[in-house]
C-alpha cells in the first residue's frame, strides 16, 4: 500500500489521485477540505467534506471523480494511501502463468542533496501494467509524467524475466527501460508526492511504490529528487507486465 505526503496549498485545491482506483487519507495537525469533481473546484467551493487532524482515516473505494482537498490553515497536512485493486493479482498471475512478467533493480550511491535521478520506460506495442518502487535513505521527492519528451534516452536497463522456464521463448519485454535520460520536455504530470525519511543525522530509510497500466508506445519518466541534507543511497525497482 504505497504511502505518500501532499504538497497542500492553502491558496487553491490540489488534486490526489493519478487515477480512479482506491484510497485512504489521514489528516494531521489542522484539517482539510476534500471533495470530488471532474474539474479543479474554486477555492470557495462550499461542498467538501471536512476531514480533521483527529478524525480516523477516510476510506474512498473506487473513485468516480477526481479527488481534490484544501487545507484550513498551512499547518493542515495530508497523508494519502493508494489501495491496489483486488483485480491487479488477478491479472499478476495471469501475466506470470505466461511468463510475460519482467523485473529490474538499480542501485544508486553518492546521490548529492537537492539533485536527482531519472528513470525513463517507453512502453512497447501493447499496453503495459508498471510498477515502479524506490527505497531511499532520507526524505525525497517524488515525480511521474506521461509523454515525455527526450532527446536521449540515457542507459538502457536490463529487465528480467520473473518465469524463467518461459525465459527461453520470452526472453525480453516489449518495454525498454532507461537511466538518466535527457530530459527536453517533462510532459503530463500524472502524480508527485514526497517521501518522508527525515534529514541528515536523523534519516532513515523510506520507500514507495506505483502501479498502474499504460498505454503503449509512451514515455513514462519518473523522477526522483534527494531532500534528505545530505548525500544520500537507494534501489529503485520496475516491473513490467505485457
Amino acid at each position: 500500500m504505497p504511502t505518500l505526503s501532499v504538497n497542500l496549498d492553502t491558496t487553491q485545491y490540489v488534486k490526489v489521485n493519478s487515477d480512479r482506483g482506491s484510497l485512504i487519507l489521514q489528516a494531521f495537525n489542522d484539517s482539510v477540505r476534500v471533495t470530488l469533481s471532474d474539474n479543479k473546484p474554486i477555492k470557495s467551493n462550499n461542498v467538501f467534506h471536512l476531514l480533521g487532524g483527529k478524525d480516523a482515516p477516510l476510506h474512498l473505494n473506487s473513485l468516480g471523480s477526481d479527488l481534490w482537498v484544501l487545507p484550513v490553515t498551512d499547518r493542515s497536512s495530508l497523508i494519502v494511501s493508494t489501495l491496489e485493486p483486488v483485480i491487479t493479482h488477478t491479472v499478476i498471475s495471469k501475466l506470470f502463468s505466461e511468463g510475460r512478467i519482467f523485473e529490474g533493480s538499480e542501485i544508486f550511491v553518492a546521490l548529492s542533496d537537492n539533485d536527482f535521478i531519472e528513470l525513463l520506460i517507453e512502453t512497447g506495442s501493447k499496453d503495459t501494467l508498471i510498477s515502479v518502487s524506490i527505497n531511499v535513505l532520507g526524505d525525497f521527492q517524488v515525480w511521474e509524467f506521461e509523454d515525455t519528451v527526450v532527446s536521449n534516452k540515457g542507459s538502457l536497463l536490463t529487465s528480467i524475466n520473473i518465469n524463467r522456464p518461459k525465459s527461453v521463448a520470452n526472453p525480453s519485454p516489449l518495454s525498454d527501460v532507461y537511466l538518466t535520460p535527457t530530459v527536453t520536455a517533462d510532459g503530463t504530470l500524472l502524480g508527485t508526492g514526497l517521501l518522508l525519511g527525515g534529514e541528515k543525522k536523523d534519516a532513515v530509510s523510506s520507500d514507495a511504490q506505483n502501479l498502474l497500466v499504460k498505454k503503449a508506445t509512451t514515455n513514462y519518466l519518473f523522477r526522483f529528487q534527494n531532500l534528505s541534507g545530505q548525500a544520500s543511497q537507494g534501489t529503485i525497482s520496475w516491473t513490467l507486465g505485457e
